[in-house]
């Protein structure tokens, strides 16, 4: 496919989930369970047949930002040594889910002759789809233990694969024996890596250096906290708590990401359709047949190519023998001095907020890794049991539970004073025992120093309200709009042993503007809404009654 000459580069790369090796082509390469440690790919310059051909393996250097939003901004450099006139350069082990169109190629000492933009997976299903026509030795083993080897013709592979055997057309893996297929070559145009190429031209041999910038899918994270309670609440629900953050990273891709200055950043980027990863499924292989289903539904199984992810957590910490190095002997061995701390520092980007692991780290393939990135003691937050009403008669002749919430101070002058990526909160308290234990958890969007922070634990069945319609009328004008006056009573029972500090308020999200009247407890004249907050003692019960009027 050819691409706009406005981008920088354009690459072609391929995946596969085999290494790069020597083969001995008077052997066939082989597929199958009873020969997968036999199996070998052939090297990519013998694939391609191309002259100046430069394999560079890994990058000297890389860096990794990663989105929120399945996205990370990949940079890598590269020292080849570049002959003079035209060759072809391969980058081994670049992301396989590149997005290609957004790749940035920096300026250097050669001509982009071509850019071309495909790939194909070193796969089974792609192996014998590139090797119609050609024949492959199909071993079958008896259940006697026998062994046969025939050689067989590939007539057609969509999918399942079709072989002339003798004249015969069979379908492989439907014979009803174990059975596996030898290749004796490698098709054309298959990787054994994840590959970056780039035809070029350059006037003069030498050592370059390259510097290769490009987006991929596959990344993401999300933050996690654990806020840990001290003690009891007072009586009126204020108490500390620690709270610690963790930056949660996942790599969904195939390929490993060592050693790399890793950062985060935070905020909703906006992103069209076109830097997005075709997602198109790679084609796979399966046989339909019945000794792996039954001789009327045949079986969907693929029974070649095993796509389950098992995803590892791994937790980040410096590597030991670099934290127990002086800055001398750090120099001495050629290392890059860094900061030893273990918690990622905060920046302000733009409009964004970057988060800049402080040490170099691993992000490896299938992999889930954390990150500290907040510690804070004593944050100040109340405890309250809260009543959200739509309407004044919502749960009218039930009992409602109250909703626990932790209101944390996140004011610019408070103990957190912290920007607080979206994620995960974890409520957790301590006994006399020191033993831990998990009292529930809420989601929260990103929220930025001085907002509001909010999070809903769970229901308390111990602190319930019943709602009590004491008399209700109705006024309609000319127009036909109606006025709804209802005097309600709110019946509240704290059945536990401890003080509850209540809050309930009126027409959240309702678009109603509530007047009220008659109040027994007294507003909060703070809150836009109708609010009241005020606190019910130990094993006691307590009655707000009040008139609403609304349109």
């Amino acid at each position: 496919m050819r691409i706009a000459p406005s981008f920088i580069a354009l690459m072609v790369f391929a995946a596969a989930a085999c290494s790069k090796e020597q083969v001995d082509t008077d052997k066939p390469a082989a597929f199958g369970a009873a020969a997968a440690a036999e199996a070998a790919p052939i090297v990519a310059a013998e694939i391609t047949g191309a002259k100046n051909v430069i394999v560079s393996e890994a990058p000297s250097d890389l860096a990794i930002t990663i989105y929120r939003d399945d996205l990370a901004l990949i940079t890598e450099t590269r020292k080849i040594i570049l002959p003079e006139g035209r060759s072809k350069i391969e980058f081994e082990g670049v992301s396989d889910q590149m997005i290609a169109q957004s790749a940035l190629l920096a300026e250097f000492g050669a001509i982009t002759i071509e850019r071309n933009f495909d790939y194909d997976l070193l796969a089974q299903q792609s192996l014998f789809s590139k090797s119609v026509g050609k024949n492959i030795l199909l071993t079958r083993t008896d259940p006697e233990g026998g062994v046969t080897q025939i050689s067989a013709k590939i007539i057609a592979a969509d999918r399942g694969v079709l072989l002339e055997i003798d004249g015969k057309i069979e379908a492989f893996k439907c014979a009803g024996l174990p059975e596996r297929g030898d290749f004796y070559d490698m098709p054309e145009n298959l990787k054994a890596k994840p590959t970056l190429s780039l035809q070029v031209n350059a006037e003069k041999a030498g050592e370059q250096e390259l510097t290769i910038s490009y987006l991929a899918s596959g990344f993401s994270w999300a933050a996690d906290y654990v806020m840990t309670l001290d003690g009891k609440p007072d009586d009126k629900g204020h108490q500390t708590a620690s709270l610690a953050g963790w930056l949660t990273l996942t790599n969904g891709t195939a390929i490993s990401f060592e050693n790399a200055p890793t950062a985060i950043i935070a905020g909703d980027l906006r992103r069209l359709s076109s830097t997005r990863r075709d997602t198109a499924p790679a084609p796979y292989f399966y046989a339909s047949c019945w000794p792996q289903g039954s001789t009327k539904t045949g079986s969907q199984k693929n029974v070649a190519d095993d796509t389950s992810v098992t995803v590892q957590r791994a937790y980040f910490a410096p590597p030991a023998a670099a934290m127990s190095m002086e800055p001398e002997s750090l120099a001495d061995k050629g290392v890059a001095q860094r900061s030893m701390k273990t918690e990622a520092e905060r920046e302000d980007f733009g409009d964004y907020k970057l988060y800049r692991v402080p040490n170099l780290t691993t992000v490896a393939a299938q992999q889930t890794k954390q990150i500290s990135f907040l510690k804070k003691e004593g944050v100040e937050l109340e405890k309250k049991y809260a009543f959200h009403f739509f309407q004044p008669t919502d749960y009218q002749g039930s009992f409602l539970p109250a909703s626990v919430e932790y209101h944390l101070d996140n004011d610019k002058d408070g103990k957190l004073a912290e920007p607080l990526p979206e994620g995960t909160f974890r409520i957790m308290t301590k006994m006399e025992n020191d033993k831990a234990f998990f009292l529930g958890q809420d989601y929260e969007k990103d929220l930025a120093v001085g907002l509001p922070v909010e999070i809903t634990a769970g229901r308390a069945n111990d602190v319930i309200l019943e709602t009590r319609v004491i008399s209700q009328s109705q006024d309609r004008n000319l127009s036909g709009a109606s006025t709804y006056i209802r005097e309600m009573a709110y019946d509240i029972t704290n059945a536990s042993p401890m003080p509850a500090h209540i809050k309930i308020t009126l027409g959240r999200d309702s678009g109603y503007s509530y007047k009220i009247s008659q109040e027994t407890i007294s507003l909060d004249k703070n809150e836009d809404i109708p609010t009241w907050e005020f606190t019910v003692p130990a094993e006691s019960r307590k009655t707000l009654q009040f008139t609403a009027q609304y349109k």
